[in-house]
């Protein structure tokens, strides 16, 4: 199954190798959408990767704060400094030794709340999924570097 930010490619598959997202469209007059893949938005006409964030509402214990954690997949890392504010205060909970379904302590609840209310700024995490866009000029090789930390405190 092909999906195509490319009209054109996608005139020239027939509709049973189109991707689910687009294997109804009438591509002469319908404009391409969003396609979830891997955990990830991504804008078919912008050719941009963002992430999807679901609601945040089991914030009371330990166990929720874990639970939305765990729900949150981020594969190429795009929001790690914002996992990183969730994972920091549920290891303070697990130093205190609070119970999984005990309600938190007031410090971290407050941290919570910073926390939750943040979530609206990871809709404006967008990476262009295009690592040498059109415009670039040429290039004769590319280097892509990653790097990681192991400290305790991210």
């Amino acid at each position: 199954m092909f999906v195509s930010n490319s009209k054109r490619l996608l005139e020239s598959l027939t509709v049973t190798d189109r991707g689910k997202a687009v294997k109804k469209l009438d591509l002469s007059f319908d404009s391409l959408h969003v396609e979830r893949e891997l955990g990830l938005t991504w804008d078919i006409i912008s050719d941009t990767l963002s992430v999807a964030v679901n609601t945040m509402a089991r914030l009371s214990t330990k166990r929720g704060l874990l639970a939305t954690i765990g729900a949150m997949y981020d594969p190429l890392g795009m929001i790690a400094p914002f996992l990183l504010q969730g994972r920091l205060i549920l290891q303070d909970l697990c130093k205190l030794q609070v119970g999984w379904d005990d309600e938190l302590p007031e410090e971290q609840e407050k941290s919570c709340e910073t926390w939750k209310s943040s979530v609206s700024e990871l809709y404006t995490v967008v990476l262009e999924r295009c690592i040498k866009p059109a415009h670039y000029c040429s290039t004769p090789s590319y280097q892509l570097h990653h790097f990681a930390d192991a400290s305790e405190k991210g």
